[in-house]
Formats: C-alpha cells, sequence, structure tokens
C-alpha cells in the first residue's frame, strides 16, 4: 500500500477486528460439534454473509498466489477476509 497512512489504517482496523472477535470468542462455550444455522433470520443472514466472505476470501488469495509479490494491497485484503468471516462465524 502507497504510505505509512494507508498501512496504518490497516492495521489499526484488523486489530479492532481482531479485538471485537477475541471478545465475541470469548463468550462462547468451547466448540464441540459441527455447527449448522438456525431458522432465526439472523443466524442465516450472518451465516450467508460468511459464506459470501470465503468465497470471496478464496479468490482474492487466488490474485495474491498468482501474482507473487510482496505484502501489498491484495494481500491486506485477504488477511481481512479471513478476519472478518472468523467474525462472522462467532457473532
Amino acid at each position: 500500500l502507497a504510505g505509512n497512512v494507508t498501512g496504518n489504517r490497516f492495521a489499526s482496523t484488523l486489530a479492532t477486528l481482531e479485538t471485537e472477535l477475541d471478545t465475541l470468542d470469548a463468550a462462547l462455550p468451547k466448540l464441540r460439534n459441527f455447527v449448522l444455522p438456525r431458522a432465526l433470520i439472523s443466524t442465516l443472514a450472518l451465516h450467508e454473509a460468511r459464506v459470501v466472505c470465503r468465497r470471496a476470501e478464496r479468490h482474492v488469495w487466488k490474485l495474491v498466489h498468482e501474482e507473487a509479490s510482496e505484502v501489498d494491497a491484495t494481500t491486506q485484503v485477504a488477511i481481512f477476509l479471513n478476519r472478518l468471516s472468523d467474525f462472522l462465524f462467532v457473532a
């Protein structure tokens, strides 16, 4: 990414997402079974959002590997999508 401002903004956003993810995850019981979405609209919406997020993540990682470059904006997007999909799982 061009310049420290953008890199710092990314790091700050990712740190915030990680903090929220850790907070939500700490409140959940230990996962012992495969989780299936229930019939609640909110649960189904979160599940669908996670599916779309994971799909986007796979496409972006493919671009990262094809470009085989240093850590750049594409890599940062892939990292963010990975953390976002984990957040959607515990939300």
